[in-house]
């Protein structure tokens, strides 16, 4: 990609455009997409973003072409964790919200929250989510129909912002490249006093261990919330906080913070004003600091490998540690990645071709890295029973 075409942000939160760069996140060429950024600290807020990163165009195309959130097929597939954040979002909802509100999930996936405000009595539901089979997974798990194709900025044909109750974003402010402009529109958009369900990352909790190496820096993560930042953002838009809260996850998976905010009458529309989170940088920083020691571990174990292996995992854990191998590395040791993800199939991470799993049994004698953190054990587990190579694990 032609370096005039990366985005150079201002903070979303201040507008301020003076930043401190603290570290580029190094990503391998996924495809055709280079989804590497320069992670920075406003100057003047201290709001922690993503900068110097891949085009608008680009993230559509790669949530469109790529994505993660639509292949799953099973409901035993669905993790402990997301059924959490479900319940712990519907609970909070539920106190200020009657049966007869309508719901619309923004970023829905294949409809894990929606179908469990329908367990719990709801009946107007919406979803929108930009992967292409969202819809049919969400259709064929839980039997919801009212899904949208589209994204933040396209779906408010579709719906009418005067029925609309509430608007869930859970896990999604993390990931918009212009989260000012595509959530002021949204608020801008919506009627006063509808209620937007809201859950990031905590950073605060990212150092929290056990976690993963520069694990938050992943492909899509380009916003790391903090308690203080996200009211700061919320506020500037025309919102007031009803209730906000750390979730905590199971371990290896960071903490969540879980909001529920309002659309402000115009007439109490309030000042634009932010509270100061320097101390968000010193987090971060140190959270830098300490993945790079555990990065550094792991490419060693890889070094130390002799011969060709495979690598299990496409995901970011894999594009920042083959970004940290030499070339000759590269080239000499990993023959090709496997992984689960069908929308991966065929396509190229670092110029090593991705494949199906499946593919393994052709390939006995290699050895198989498991290059993920969080999800190291279950692959481990799934190699060791279903084919024969020796595994070999990075933490």
């Amino acid at each position: 990609m032609n370096p005039d075409e990366r985005l150079f942000r201002r903070c979303p939160v201040c507008l301020s455009g003076q930043n401190q760069k603290l570290i580029t996140n190094q990503m391998m060429l996924i495809d055709v997409y280079d989804m590497s950024y320069d992670i920075v600290c406003c100057k003047d807020c201290g709001f922690v973003f993503a900068s110097n990163m891949s085009t608008e165009a680009a993230y559509e195309k790669y949530y469109e072409n790529l994505s993660k959130y639509d292949v799953i097929d099973r409901l035993e597939q669905i993790p402990f964790v997301d059924q959490k954040r479900a319940a712990t979002a519907v609970e909070m909802c539920a106190k200020h919200l009657s049966r007869r509100s309508t719901i619309v999930d923004l970023g829905c996936g294949v409809g894990i929250l929606l179908n469990l405000f329908k367990k719990n009595g709801w009946k107007s539901l919406y979803g929108v989510d930009p992967a292409p089979n969202a819809g049919k997974c969400a259709k064929a798990l839980f039997g919801l129909e009212d899904i949208i194709s589209g994204t933040l900025s396209s779906f408010k044909g579709q719906l009418s912002a005067k029925d609309l109750n509430l608007v869930c974003l859970t896990g999604v402010l993390e990931h918009l490249t212009s989260p000012r402009r595509e959530m002021g529109e949204l608020v801008e958009w919506l009627e006063p006093d509808t209620l937007i369900l809201i859950e990031v990352p905590a950073l605060e909790r990212f150092n929290v261990e056990p976690n993963e190496p520069n694990g938050e820096f992943s492909i899509e993560h380009l916003q790391f919330f903090s308690k203080t930042s996200l009211i700061n953002f919320m506020h500037c838009l025309g919102t007031e906080l009803i209730v906000l809260d750390y979730l905590d996850l199971a371990p290896a998976a960071t903490d969540s913070l879980l909001g529920l905010f309002k659309v402000c009458q115009c007439s109490k529309y309030p000042e634009q004003k932010y509270t100061n989170t320097t101390k968000d940088r010193d987090i971060i920083t140190d959270y830098i600091a300490r993945s790079g020691v555990k990065l550094e571990k792991a490419v060693k174990r890889i070094k130390e490998i002799e011969g060709d292996c495979i690598l299990y995992g496409a995901g970011s854990h894999t594009t920042r540690l083959m970004s940290a191998l030499d070339v000759s590395d590269l080239s000499n040791k990993i023959s090709f990645i496997v992984d689960k993800n069908r929308n991966l199939h065929g396509k190229y991470l670092g110029g090593k071709k991705i494949l199906n799993p499946d593919t393994l049994v052709n390939q006995p004698t290699l050895p198989i890295v498991v290059s993920s953190f969080r999800a190291q054990t279950a692959i481990a587990n799934f190699v060791e029973e279903h084919f024969e190579n020796r595994v070999i694990t990075l933490y």
